[in-house]
């Protein structure tokens, strides 16, 4: 158990790390879900990687 006075800055800790988590979960979704409905945008930058190549 923690001593008292170290309870709200680990309570705050925590919602503070549960709220950076939900950002990078919904960030992520976006990300993907934009690489999916966007594939000739894809397919054209992997072409164009390629060919610097």
């Amino acid at each position: 158990m923690l001593p008292t006075p170290l309870q709200g800055t680990y309570q705050q800790y925590k919602a503070d790390t549960d709220s950076v988590a939900a950002w990078l979960a919904s960030t992520a979704k976006h990300a993907v879900t934009q690489l999916i409905y966007s594939p000739p945008l894809l397919y054209n930058y992997l072409n164009l990687k390629l060919q610097v190549i």
